[in-house]
C-alpha cells in the first residue's frame, strides 16, 4: 500500500467494484524498512494456510538471511574506505524503480525509464 490505505495502481473509482468481486489485501511497502513488509507477508500467507515450516520456506529464508548478512558485512567492512552505498530497486521492461532516501526517512520511489535491457548472459551496464 502506497500512501496507505490506498492500494498501488487501484484507481479511486475501481476499488468498490473491486472489493465486491473477492477481498484485497494491501501490505505497506514505502516508508519502512525491507523487513517489516516481508515480516506482515509471512504473516499474510500464514494466515492463508502456508506452513512457514515446511523445509522450501525455511530454505528460502535462510538465503535471504544469509543474503542479509553478507550485504550487512559487506557495507560494514566498506565504511572504513568511505561507505558503501546500497541502492534499493525493482523495475519491469519500461522503467526501475529507485528508492530515495534520507537519513532517518524514505522518500517515494522514483520511476526511471530503462535505457538498457540486461539478461543473465549479456554484460551489465
Amino acid at each position: 500500500m502506497f500512501p496507505p490505505p490506498d492500494l498501488w495502481y487501484v484507481p479511486a473509482e475501481s476499488v468498490k467494484k473491486i472489493e465486491a468481486l473477492a477481498p484485497s489485501v494491501g501490505i505497506t511497502g514505502g516508508r519502512v524498512t525491507l523487513l517489516q513488509p516481508l515480516k506482515r507477508y509471512s504473516e499474510l500467507a500464514e494466515s492463508l494456510g502456508a506452513d512457514l515450516s515446511a523445509r522450501k520456506a525455511v530454505e528460502a529464508k535462510a538465503r535471504f538471511d544469509r543474503a542479509e548478512k553478507t550485504l550487512r558485512e559487506a557495507a560494514a567492512a566498506k565504511k572504513k574506505d568511505g561507505g558503501l552505498k546500497v541502492l534499493a530497486m525493482t523495475g519491469d521492461a519500461e522503467q526501475m524503480y529507485v528508492a530515495v532516501s534520507r537519513p532517518g526517512r524514505w522518500r517515494s520511489a522514483t520511476a526511471m525509464p530503462v535505457t538498457r535491457r540486461c539478461s543473465n548472459n549479456s554484460p551489465q551496464p
